[in-house]
């Protein structure tokens, strides 16, 4: 028999499903522009101005000698962290939905 107990719990999983089944689709999008290319374009295109703008600044009190290495340098970084954080958005999700899978067979 259901109960307003058990449809709560099922509406539950049902969202805590698809909030991470968009977590494992928006981890393969971010992991697969890194890796043809059109991620380091998006950064670049929203983040160039600002960085040139800080690496002027610290050229000007003396920290870096090169403002365009240090463009190159921040921008790959900030690439290489977002890509980070595309491939653990989709471990998470992964693991949340096999971890419980598993643990509803035991239920």
């Amino acid at each position: 028999m259901w109960t307003s107990s058990n449809s709560t719990q099922v509406i539950s999983r049902a969202i805590k499903l698809i909030v991470m089944i968009i977590l494992i689709m928006l981890g393969t999008a971010i992991i697969t522009m890194g890796n043809d290319g059109s991620l380091q374009n998006i950064v670049s295109d929203h983040l160039e101005n600002h960085v040139e703008w800080f690496g002027n600044q610290l050229k000007a009190i003396g920290l870096i000698n090169n403002v365009t290495s240090f463009k190159k340098t921040i921008i790959k970084y900030i690439t290489n962290v977002v890509s980070f954080l595309g491939f653990v958005m989709l471990i998470v999700g992964c693991c949340y939905i096999i971890i419980s899978c598993l643990l509803q067979d035991n239920e």
